[in-house]
């Protein structure tokens, strides 16, 4: 049983380590994320993590009504939000960060 127990948490810091050096990666080549699903919250979720880890640009695209729906009680103001009906500009925006 401890044998068992010892190697699950050797397997286990092995997977954190192997995370940490993609997150590290990440960081220091920082690209761009497009989360174009406004309406689900886990994209919320992964967008708040993301800003705060620091490991990319966030484009969030949605109405302000989805946004203020979903994303409420999420840190999600490091993102550009993108309201692709109305916001020409932000639209342009997009296009550019991903050529």
């Amino acid at each position: 049983m401890f044998t068992e127990n010892l190697l699950f948490y050797k397997e286990e810091s092995l997977i954190m380590a192997f995370i940490d050096t993609i997150k590290e990666r990440a960081k220091a080549d920082k690209k761009t994320i497009v989360l174009p699903e406004s309406m689900d919250k886990r994209t919320y979720e992964a967008a708040e993590k993301i800003l705060k880890e620091g490991i990319a640009n966030l484009v969030i695209i949605g109405t302000p009504e989805e946004i203020e729906k979903y994303g409420k009680g999420y840190d999600i103001s490091g993102a550009t939000i993108v309201d692709p009906f109305n916001d020409l500009i932000s639209r342009s925006i997009l296009i550019n960060s991903l050529s």
